[in-house]
């Protein structure tokens, strides 16, 4: 009964950790987090930081760049989009970034136009999407074509 007791502490232990790791960015829990897959033939930008105040006495969270994001706080009296302040990191062909404590925002491609959400999205504007979300990014003729992991809600807010 002892083995048991032990096993089922060491258990219980594990779970209460893997949900309530740090995590990254607001609204991360765990393993639960945004995720983008890059399989496309194209590279492409993530941020895990929009909307940052800049910090210079912070390099590792240096806020030094803007994303026009256009579906950023898209509500019936706000409207949409916003250019916010933030940190991009690149993402190769064929790299993932995100989820297990570490949340991906959004994403664009800076250098060509590509498909999201059912639309062709300006190379440069960003698309933001859901924390629970994995965003996979394919080629598709001479454009990339990105969207929700199949099973998975949309993506596009």
């Amino acid at each position: 009964m002892k083995t048991f007791s032990s096993a089922s502490l060491v258990l219980l232990i594990a779970v209460i950790n893997m949900f309530s790791s740090p995590a990254s960015a607001d609204g991360c829990i765990g393993p639960i987090c945004g995720a983008v897959k890059n399989q496309s033939k194209w590279q492409l930008r993530i941020t895990d930081n929009p909307n940052c105040k800049y910090d210079g006495d912070t390099p590792a969270r240096k806020c030094d760049n803007k994303c026009n994001i256009w579906n950023w706080s898209c509500g019936s009296n706000s409207g949409c989009g916003k250019v916010v302040n933030c940190k991009q990191n690149y993402l190769s062909p064929g790299f993932n970034s995100g989820g297990n404590g570490k949340d991906i925002d959004a994403f664009t491609y800076a250098d060509r136009n590509y498909w999201y959400a059912g639309k062709m999205r300006t190379k440069g504007v960003w698309s933001k999407f859901n924390t629970a979300t994995t965003i996979v990014c394919k080629t598709h003729g001479s454009y990339p074509c990105c969207g929700p992991e199949i099973g998975e809600a949309r993506g596009g807010q």
